[in-house]
């Protein structure tokens, strides 16, 4: 939960909300829309890692785990993506938001570390509901503050412990 947490904290998916929370005045189809991606991404995530821990050992397990939060601090510490704002999108709120987001969670490092977990632990319900209430937790915020969630949270602070904080635990776990 709480690396799933650290790695969503000003990424595409939070920036995203932000900017649609912006343009749509009904938040709500919002929010149903990050329910929705959360859940979809989360699932899919611990599906696959679950897949892997029927064919891994353990060490290689413990291997995969190690590397995915090692990449993930280093992705918040020293890689940042554009965010596209999906302006020239014309479709509603709740379409926008679930497809923007769903796309944005693709091959993203929260998805690593969702299927690195059910990979390593054998189960697919925990970390796709620890995922998911990650991926929510940290993008609320942003439908709810918009712009002003960059004054309220110390987004470039978070980046740089919590991504210390991974890279250390993915080294201290080889």
């Amino acid at each position: 939960f709480l690396s799933v947490l650290l790695a969503e904290i000003g990424e595409a998916p939070q920036l995203l909300l932000a900017v649609l929370a912006m343009r749509f005045a009904d938040k709500r189809p919002l929010f149903i829309g990050l329910f929705l991606a959360a859940a979809f991404s989360a699932g899919l995530s611990s599906v696959a890692g679950f897949g892997l821990h029927g064919v891994m050992n353990a060490q290689a397990l413990t291997g995969f785990q190690a590397l995915t939060l090692i990449t993930a601090g280093f992705g918040m510490l020293f890689w940042k993506r554009k965010v596209k704002t999906l302006s020239d999108w014309k479709s509603g709120a709740l379409f926008t938001a679930f497809v923007g987001l769903a796309a944005s969670q693709i091959g993203d490092k929260s998805q690593f570390l969702i299927a690195a977990s059910a990979a390593r632990s054998g189960a697919i319900v925990v970390p796709a509901i620890a995922g998911f209430l990650a991926i929510t937790l940290a993008c609320v915020p942003a439908i709810l503050f918009q712009e002003r969630l960059g004054r309220i949270l110390p987004i470039n602070m978070i980046r740089w412990c919590g991504g210390a904080i991974l890279t250390i635990a993915g080294l201290v776990l080889m």
